[in-house]
């Protein structure tokens, strides 16, 4: 994953300005055409916005060493000096770097594996030979099984490796890059659709170590490293173009913006998110594209919004510390099943999407840590599901007034839904009692259990909603309320 992304500048804004310098002589400008199709589209993307759950896979050279320092996670390492974070960096993704740096945990690991002298691209070979392993439909039935309703592919990440064999002439040689024969994002496309989860592609634009930059170990070093000259830009757009062509992915995930880029560089990457819009309309789109000009989504790494957002987000992290597989990851570096259940929720209550970082071994076989988590997630989403796909937040005077340490709330058409974080305890035999404050309902509603349809006891006293919770469910993880409306 690419770190500390540039400045954004709200969407609202630009609409304003595009427009107020348009005389009605003038043909509309690109960015205009761009706004007027986001307008347009906004009910083409509620499949967006109702997914809720997508996957997030790092599969790529780095898959076949799979080591990082497992140091923490990004939110707070991140915070830390920039010496300490880019040395010890628990991003297993980050290991082409993370091996180029002096005297480093992961240069360390290298060199005793493999040997000074291994280059990184070396991995290839054994990375290939390792896809005749790979059943890109066991991929598909487990994600499907987990809930997802999309899942998006590191197409190219910041090795600057490619996952497709493409055709377009890069502008410096780097003879040391292999080129891939086969075709794994075609494959993958195919079986993801054919369950009907919606197919992604991320890409890492202005960072590719195939070129140059490395060792980043500060900021300063990795801001130094972002590529922007013409030829370099020339060649990103020619893998959207291609990209888009071939598998005319539902969802356009970049990383590391280009920043200040102007004249025809600026324009072609604008061109190549209109070309997209056109070819794929229900297609949707980060803030990491052209951040200034279009998105569909926020996006947060490691991070939870603090409060429900208008805006439609989506935050990511892997299940550990890592994006990719990382070997060196043990059950205590991973959230618990709960935790990601709770994870969701949280998020989902926000007005967000969780997309969640899968990295399977170079042989496409993904750890039973990583299974594990994703069935359970599923399987509390097959009870639970309905008060989390295709719902949206509580209204923002309402929400501000209701409990949000015990609780969280979603809504539909039909009803209101209250997840309990804390599972209710009794004490000896004691009919346990929800107390919801702030949260009236009319005194002839039904209220239920979402996961055994029971029906639920409740009364309201002093505009607080108290709901009597049956013992059965003393272990459930977060219980839900279903409140007809």
């Amino acid at each position: 994953m690419g770190l500390k992304a540039i400045r954004r500048l709200p969407i609202l804004t630009l609409v304003f300005i595009s427009i107020a310098c348009q005389s009605k002589k003038d043909p509309p400008s690109i960015e205009q055409q761009l706004v007027t199709t986001v307008i347009n589209r906004t009910s083409n993307k509620k499949w967006f916005d109702n997914a809720k759950v997508g996957i997030l896979l790092h599969w790529g050279l780095y898959s076949v060493p799979a080591w990082a320092l497992p140091s923490g996670d990004y939110a707070k390492l991140s915070s830390e000096s920039d010496d300490e974070w880019y040395k010890s960096i628990p991003y297993s993704e980050w290991y082409y770097n993370s091996m180029s740096i002096t005297r480093s945990p992961t240069q360390l690991y290298h060199d005793s594996s493999y040997g000074a002298d291994f280059d990184y691209y070396e991995f290839a070979s054994e990375f290939e030979k390792k896809l005749s392993e790979w059943h890109p439909e066991d991929w598909a039935a487990l994600f499907k099984s987990s809930g997802a309703r999309y899942v998006i592919v590191t197409a190219k990440h910041h090795d600057g490796f490619l996952l497709w064999p493409s055709n377009v002439k890069r502008p410096v040689d780097n003879s040391r890059l292999p080129i891939l024969q086969s075709d794994p994002l075609d494959s993958l496309a195919r079986a993801l659709r054919n369950v009907n989860i919606r197919f992604g592609v991320y890409y890492s634009q202005s960072l590719d170590w195939s070129f140059s930059g490395l060792p980043i170990r500060s900021q300063d070093e990795l801001e130094s490293s972002y590529l922007s000259d013409e030829p370099y830009v020339n060649y990103v757009v020619g893998h959207w173009n291609e990209l888009i062509e071939r598998y005319k992915p539902d969802i356009l995930w970049a990383d590391v913006p280009f920043g200040g880029l102007t004249g025809q560089s600026s324009s072609q990457l604008k061109r190549v998110a209109q070309g997209y819009l056109e070819r794929v309309p229900e297609g949707v789109i980060n803030d990491r594209l052209i951040p200034d000009v279009h998105r569909d989504f926020l996006t947060l790494e490691y991070k939870v919004a603090a409060g429900i957002l208008q805006e439609k987000w989506e935050t990511t992290r892997g299940l550990g510390f890592s994006f990719g597989y990382n070997r060196a990851e043990k059950e205590k570096h991973f959230l618990t099943s709960d935790d990601l259940i709770r994870l969701l929720v949280d998020v989902v209550s926000k007005n967000g999407n969780l997309l969640i970082g899968i990295g399977p071994a170079a042989n496409g076989s993904i750890s039973d840590l990583q299974i594990d988590r994703l069935r359970a997630l599923g399987a509390w989403l097959d009870n639970n599901g309905e008060a989390i796909f295709g719902t949206y937040p509580l209204a923002q005077s309402l929400a501000s007034t209701l409990d949000w340490t015990n609780y969280r709330y979603t809504q539909n058409s039909q009803a209101i839904y209250i997840f309990l974080m804390k599972t209710p305890l009794y004490k000896g035999n004691t009919r346990n009692i929800v107390q919801i404050p702030a949260l009236s309902v009319r005194h002839n509603t039904e209220l239920t259990l979402l996961e055994s349809n029971e029906q639920l006891t409740y009364k309201i006293i002093d505009d607080t909603l108290k709901v009597g919770i049956p013992r059965n469910f003393i272990s459930s993880i977060v219980p839900v309320i279903r409140i007809i409306k």
